[in-house]
């Protein structure tokens, strides 16, 4: 990500996996999909500017990070659609 501003969540992927693919560990360490961090606070604020209920909008930016670590991007309209 090379965007200077805040943002609601970052994930990290340990593996390199196509769109919607698990990764095919080959022993008990490889089961780590990576580290997703959420940007708790800022996703707070958000909420409280539109309105949004946190604690809905706090799972569906866990799962869009969990996304993420499976390979999905959204760099384009149908990529987007996907995630």
């Amino acid at each position: 990500r090379q965007c200077p501003e805040p943002t609601d969540v970052l994930s990290f992927p340990l593996h390199r996996v196509a769109a919607g693919e698990l990764p095919r560990p080959r022993c008990r360490d490889e089961y780590n999909l990576g580290d997703i961090f959420l940007g708790v606070e800022y996703i707070h604020q958000q909420c409280r500017d539109t309105g949004e209920d946190f604690d809905s909008v706090l799972v569906v930016t866990a799962a869009h990070g969990l996304c993420h670590l499976l390979g999905y991007r959204h760099d384009t309209k149908p990529e987007w659609q996907q995630v």
